[in-house]
């Protein structure tokens, strides 16, 4: 999970095997959408929100999404990687990135083929 403490967040969680990607704007929103199971073996998630529509990506495709009218801050703080509210991500993270634009289908594909 990547949050900002007490206020806004933009994640990835996983709960024994279900992945999820969600976006928090605390005390009063919170929106999710699941990638469904995984296994044991590695896979590339990426989850992306423009102000209309948060999405979720399992290995280059996109998984699942869900409309939203909320406008997410711009700006990245100081977050957390890992936990959120004593819920840590059961797993492992590697090549954490960070966009300052939303990335389209096209560069989620580009990035699950390099």
């Amino acid at each position: 999970m990547i949050v900002k403490p007490k206020t806004t967040g933009l994640g990835l969680s996983k709960v024994k095997t279900v992945i999820s990607g969600s976006v928090d704007l605390l005390p009063n929103y919170s929106l999710g959408v699941s990638a469904g199971s995984t296994d044991k073996y590695w896979h590339h998630f990426v989850v992306t929100f423009d102000d209309d529509t948060l999405r979720i990506y399992k290995d280059g495709q996109l998984s699942a999404s869900v409309p939203s009218s909320v406008t997410y801050p711009q700006i990245l703080e100081d977050y957390f990687i890992g936990c959120k509210n004593n819920e840590w991500f059961e797993g492992s993270v590697d090549e954490l990135r960070f966009y300052s634009r939303t990335l389209s289908a096209n560069d989620v594909t580009l990035l699950y083929n390099q």
